[in-house]
């Protein structure tokens, strides 16, 4: 790392830009940016997609119907007498009649159904991604007797991302490993399963491939995830390298207000806010060369990595290799983010602050106590989950 301020900046820019999402006007914070998490109700329903061991892709009950009465489907409106999608007769007696079933889930919508254009994987340096619209069932809905496609919802509701730089994984499945491998979200695993899980130094003529593995660092594994999934933010067959082309040459956060008093990019080490508050004065490629060392972007020569072997070898052109910097894409990527959320830590609550009211100090005798809570909930953030306490390098 070369500037711990710029990687924030530049982790904080592509949480937010929408121009990260391949084309669909979707970023990170599309889906985390109430308090860390999302709190829309019209099309955040997913049918029973994740269902073992055959996914159900059907809206609703057996009779298609919400727990209202309404009509499930995709863009559907979430209302109150919706809940619960387990219904009994009696709420105190799990073996009451069962008023109503559903396997959907209340979770949060990404991307429309797109593939990315074929002439755009090795577009043009500073060209934004161009993806067309593909059938995308079962989000789709009928008006007119014409079928529209709709976001697609993912089968799991997007938690906070405050304090999540203190779980030793994350996702809901664990699958963000604990280690970073610069590449995705699997850790130590895709090291030694893929000989193209690497990232790359270079002196300028010749890169070398470097096996990366930082600890404690779950949330950078996570954020390699939603980027190119088809879910949450990506067109189909988007790659890394291929979205660190689009980027590196694009006006950070060109499309987006920011407010003159943001706390990291009114401070910027380098370059500022553009006039007229819409985004940054500087492209991705300024605020990369800011955060990472030279070793990992100061080539200007094009590769080609074998994907059975993870060889890389210099190719003429950009019609079939990446710059250096495109292809450590996707660990500036998971570096940046990961920085930017260990500032987004709640630590100025009544418990944090010692100013608890006398009841939520009971609360705590039992939570403490004969409850046992404490036994699963220990430590100032109440987890087993999360990475050792002290770890200093958790420090904003």
């Amino acid at each position: 790392m070369r500037s711990q301020p710029a990687l924030v900046a530049l982790g904080k820019a592509l949480f937010w830009d929408v121009q990260t999402g391949s084309g669909n006007h979707q970023a990170c914070a599309s889906c985390h940016f109430h308090a860390g998490a999302d709190t829309r109700t019209v099309n955040q329903l997913s049918p029973g997609i994740n269902v073992q061991p055959a996914g159900d892709n059907t809206f609703g009950n057996a009779l298609q119907q919400t727990g209202s009465g309404a009509t499930a489907g995709p863009n559907y409106a979430l209302a109150a007498a919706d809940f619960p999608f387990h219904k009994l007769a009696d709420i105190n007696n799990r073996d009451s009649t069962v008023l109503y079933d559903t396997n959907d889930v209340t979770s949060s919508q990404g991307a429309f159904p797109t593939e990315l254009t074929p002439a755009a994987n090795n577009n043009a340096a500073g060209q934004l991604m161009s993806c067309h619209s593909v059938p995308g069932a079962p989000f789709q809905m009928n008006v007119a007797g014409s079928t529209y496609n709709t976001r697609r919802v993912e089968p799991r509701n997007t938690p906070s991302n405050i304090n999540a730089v203190f779980n030793f994984r994350n996702f809901w499945d664990g699958r963000a490993n604990n280690t970073f491998n610069g590449v995705s979200p699997f850790g130590l695993r895709a090291i030694m399963a893929d000989p193209t899980a690497r990232v790359f130094t270079t002196d300028g003529t010749t890169p070398t491939a470097q096996a990366l593995e930082l600890p404690n660092m779950s949330a950078a594994s996570q954020a390699t995830g939603p980027v190119l999934s088809t879910f949450e933010m990506a067109c189909a067959n988007e790659t890394f390298p291929a979205l660190g082309r689009s980027l590196m040459a694009q006006r950070v956060l060109q499309t987006q207000p920011i407010s003159p008093t943001d706390s990291v990019f009114s401070a910027l080490p380098v370059g500022g806010i553009a006039s007229g508050g819409l985004g940054l004065t500087v492209t991705y490629s300024d605020l990369v060369r800011a955060a990472f060392q030279p070793a990992y972007w100061q080539d200007n020569h094009f590769y080609a990595v074998n994907p059975s072997t993870g060889q890389i070898s210099p190719v003429a052109d950009a019609s079939t290799g990446f710059l250096i910097d495109e292809l450590n894409f996707s660990m500036y990527f998971g570096m940046a983010i990961d920085a930017y959320e260990r500032t987004l830590i709640s630590d100025k609550s009544p418990f944090d602050l010692g100013t608890m009211t006398a009841d939520a100090v009971a609360g705590e005798g039992v939570f403490t106590g004969k409850a046992h809570c404490d036994a699963c909930h220990d430590g100032p953030l109440f987890s087993k989950a999360t990475t050792f306490q002290g770890d200093t390098a958790f420090a904003p």
